[in-house]
């Protein structure tokens, strides 16, 4: 009996290396995918796994370059961080609730980022609008 027990504790192996490289490699990737976004938005998606990342920041430029195109606006994303935040944060409730995944809801997400961009630029306009027209600036 002391000999199978021998046998086991000599084929035990510890991951624990590996897992501590692949986490560096993981966050290498995420820190090179991240690091031209805002800081707010870079925090955010961090949380995200990196083929999930790249899934999102790719429509996330989709989106604003389409949009600013059709509205001949130039919108940042420095200047929509926290609109395109709380996109993501609706995303992601989405994922959960319907139990899908990054790749399979993309055309969700374009369409839920195109919609908040409408509605911010619908908001800008109508900002400039009432100061323009604003019987107290005269």
């Amino acid at each position: 009996m002391n000999d199978s027990f021998i046998k086991k504790e000599d084929n035990i192996h510890s991951y624990h290396t590996n897992h501590q490289k692949n986490e560096f490699d993981n966050e290498a990737l995420k820190y090179h995918l991240l690091q031209e976004l805002p800081n707010h938005l870079k925090a955010y998606l961090s949380n995200f796994d990196i083929k999930d990342i790249e899934i999102i920041k790719s429509v996330l430029l989709k989106a604003k370059k389409s949009f600013n195109k059709n509205n001949d606006t130039i919108y940042r994303l420095e200047d929509i961080e926290f609109e395109m935040i709380n996109v993501l944060k609706r995303f992601k409730s989405m994922l959960i609730q319907k139990e899908e995944n990054v790749k399979s809801m993309q055309g969700y997400l374009m369409q839920s980022i195109k919609a908040e961009l409408e509605e911010t630029h619908t908001l800008t306009m109508r900002r400039q609008n009432n100061l323009q027209y604003n019987l107290f600036n005269r």
